[in-house]
């Protein structure tokens, strides 16, 4: 259950910031004006593959992969004091899963545990921090994408054995059941989904053979997948958030190596421009908002897996790895209403 054998890809040095559109680099020395002389608090488990949400005000990441098994522990990053604190582990290790925020808690859903894919969910309940299962999904499945809309938690493509899938199911928590919703145009796993406009994207990913470019949107009043506009790169493994308007995708993997690249969603033209690169190559990773910041959580580099972090400051399109400068509330988190996005 471990990543595809990457290509080498030389590491940028943690902490300097990238110019839109290029691939020159500030000295580790000349700290850019948005951000301190402190690094970002590494994860105390370097992990791909895993879940993370922004909850109740923190990062959390959940389980994942690292070169010797999955994992079951869960982390939170608390971004004002730049610092990872132990969440109650889930019932059963997971890797390649997804994560979603619905209705006040985590849910964490399917995923590997080593030796086959998984149909189990689990929901975290912040009041007694415990792990509870909730109903399984009808496929047992890993590497899928999850969101949440109109309060219920849906599930796209993944893979089951050697076969991405196209099937795609949704979960209502009033009723506690999974029921199955139209299939794909195209069986994709390690595509990752987000939320627009009432609709889904489900975007790149691969179908077992080839890295996928193309994009597919879902609406849920027709039940229907229609192909959108593909991105410039095709990608597996990226990540996708919201972040200040704007669709971010980020990182992922070419098929031969982690990729730095991220590409940004022009909602007017429906068309993808390429975006600020990352310091480090990232596959397999999260992407999280928090305010007005997009913050790139783990992955593999083509050489290891990670535990570093970095964010992007929209204002510049520029990445950092450093903490922000005057930490304090994110803007815009306050009296922000829960998004229906996820990975």
């Amino acid at each position: 259950d471990s990543p595809t054998s990457e290509g080498a890809v030389g590491l940028a040095a943690a902490g300097t910031g990238a110019v839109a559109g290029g691939n020159s680099r500030l000295s580790p020395t000349l700290i850019p004006r948005k951000a301190s002389i402190i690094p970002l608090a590494n994860m105390a488990t370097a992990r791909c593959a895993m879940g993370a949400v922004e909850f109740n005000g923190k990062l959390v990441v959940c389980g994942g992969y690292d070169r010797g098994e999955c994992l079951q522990g869960v982390e939170a990053f608390a971004v004002e004091n730049n610092k990872w604190t132990s969440m109650p582990s889930m019932k059963r290790p997971r890797g390649r899963l997804s994560t979603a925020v619905l209705g006040g808690s985590i849910y964490v859903c399917g995923g590997s545990d080593g030796w086959r894919e998984l149909a189990c969910v689990e929901r975290f309940d912040p009041v007694s921090q415990t792990w509870s299962y909730v109903a399984s999904m009808i496929k047992q499945r890993s590497s899928h994408g999850v969101a949440t809309l109109g309060g219920k938690l849906y599930c796209v493509g993944g893979c089951e054995g050697q076969r991405s899938m196209a099937k795609c199911e949704v979960y209502d928590p009033t009723t506690n059941k999974w029921s199955m919703i139209a299939p794909l145009n195209t069986a994709r796993s390690q595509a990752c989904v987000v939320v627009v406009d009432g609709e889904l994207l489900a975007i790149g990913g691969t179908d077992m053979w080839n890295t996928l470019s193309s994009v597919e949107v879902y609406s849920p009043e027709r039940d229907e997948w229609v192909v959108s506009s593909c991105l410039n790169v095709a990608r597996r493994g990226a990540s996708v958030d919201v972040v200040d308007g704007q669709v971010v995708v980020v990182g992922g993997s070419d098929g031969s190596h982690s990729l730095v690249s991220s590409e940004i969603l022009d909602r007017a033209s429906n068309s993808w421009t390429m975006g600020p690169p990352l310091i480090t190559p990232r596959a397999n990773l999260s992407v999280v908002t928090m305010g007005n910041r997009l913050y790139a959580l783990g992955g593999f580099s083509g050489k290891k897996f990670l535990s570093s972090l970095e964010w992007l400051d929209v204002e510049d399109m520029e990445w950092f790895g450093h903490t922000p400068r005057n930490i304090g509330p994110h803007p815009g988190s306050a009296d922000q209403s829960p998004r229906e996005i996820s990975q």
